[in-house]
């Protein structure tokens, strides 16, 4: 069992920042496969705008300055 194992079952509901990219893109997708409701957070709105066809996944552009 790895620590991300542990820490996806804990919750219902993630926030992830960073999240129309890489690593923050990659964990959206792996905890909405684990059933979580996920709020992905980026303020890249072309890029967060593909995430959305997920249904656990609702996106939120934000840029914070």
């Amino acid at each position: 069992m790895s620590r991300f194992d542990r820490v996806a079952g804990v919750g219902r509901c993630a926030v992830v920042t960073g999240a129309a990219l890489g690593i923050g893109r990659a964990l959206c997708l792996a905890l909405a496969g684990r059933g979580m409701r996920v709020v992905a957070v980026d303020k890249d709105a072309a890029e967060l705008a593909g995430m959305g066809g997920q249904a656990s996944i609702e996106t939120q552009v934000v840029d914070v300055r």
